[in-house]
C-alpha cells in the first residue's frame, strides 16, 4: 500500500498562515508588531544556526510555519503541549516563546541526539533554547517508539501534539495513533511534513474523526498541517 495523502477535494490547503491560524483559532486577534517581533527573534535563531552549520543550509521549520504555530499555542493557551523532533529547537523555541508570553503551560519534547545535524555539529538538540524558556521545559532523549508511550501515560491528557520526528508512514501512524488516545474535545494536532503520506488522516478516521477539518499549510517553503479534535470515539 502506498498511503497517498488524500485529494485537495477533501482536505482545506491554504498559502497564508494567517488563514491557517484561523482555521485552527477561529477569530483569532494579534498585531503586527506580534508579527515583527517572533519574525526577528526567528530570524536571529537562524542566524546563529547558519553560524554553527556554515557551508550547510538547515533544515528546520520555516518562519511562515513558525509564525502558524507561535500564534496558535497563544489563542489556544495549552497546558500541556507535546512534540517529537527536537533537531535544532526551532520549533521548540515557537512553542515555548508562545507558553511564557502566555503565562501557562509546559512543553514535553521527545528528541533523538543520534541523527540530525546538531549531532554533526557536535550539538544537543534543542541547543537554540536559553534562558527563561527552558524553565518550561522538559526535553527527553529516545526514540518515540520508546519514550512516547510511558510520557503520555504519565500526562494523561494531552492538550496540543505536534509531530516532526522522523516522517516514515509507520513512525507518524504511531505517533498519531498514541497521541489520538490522550487528545480530548478542543485538543489539537500538528504535524510537520504532513503530506509526506496519509498517516494522519487515516489516524484521524481510525478514531472516528473527520478529515475535512484538516487543513494543510502548503507552498514551497511549507508542509505543516493541523486539525481540532471534534467528538470521535
Amino acid at each position: 500500500m502506498n498511503h497517498i495523502f488524500p485529494s485537495l477535494k477533501e482536505i482545506r490547503f491554504t498559502d497564508e498562515w494567517i488563514s491557517f491560524l484561523r482555521s485552527i483559532a477561529g477569530d483569532y486577534r494579534f498585531t503586527t508588531d506580534d508579527i515583527s517581533t517572533i519574525s526577528s527573534e526567528y530570524e536571529e535563531m537562524m542566524n546563529d544556526i547558519r553560524a554553527v552549520y556554515k557551508e550547510h543550509e538547515p533544515s528546520v521549520l520555516s518562519l511562515k510555519e513558525g509564525l502558524a504555530l507561535y500564534f496558535v499555542i497563544r489563542s489556544v493557551k495549552p497546558e500541556t503541549v507535546v512534540e517529537t523532533g527536537v533537531s535544532d529547537g526551532m520549533s521548540s523555541l515557537m512553542i515555548l516563546k508562545a507558553i511564557n508570553d502566555n503565562g501557562i503551560g509546559h512543553l514535553y519534547s521527545i528528541g533523538y541526539p543520534e541523527v540530525g545535524m546538531p549531532r554533526l555539529y557536535g550539538r544537543e538538540p534543542g541547543w537554540i533554547i536559553h534562558g527563561d524558556l527552558r524553565a518550561k521545559w522538559t526535553l527527553i532523549y529516545g526514540k518515540t517508539s520508546d519514550k512516547m508511550p510511558p510520557l503520555l501515560e504519565k500526562l494523561r491528557s494531552v492538550d496540543v501534539f505536534l509531530h516532526d520526528s522522523e516522517h516514515s508512514y509507520p513512525n507518524m501512524k504511531f505517533e498519531f495513533s498514541l497521541a489520538l488516545k490522550y487528545m480530548h474535545n478542543g485538543s489539537i494536532l500538528l504535524s510537520d511534513d504532513v503530506t509526506s503520506n496519509s498517516a494522519i488522516t487515516e489516524s484521524l478516521l481510525d478514531r472516528g474523526l473527520s478529515i475535512s477539518n484538516l487543513t494543510v499549510l502548503k507552498d514551497s517553503e511549507a508542509d505543516f498541517g493541523g486539525t481540532v479534535i471534534r467528538g470521535g470515539k
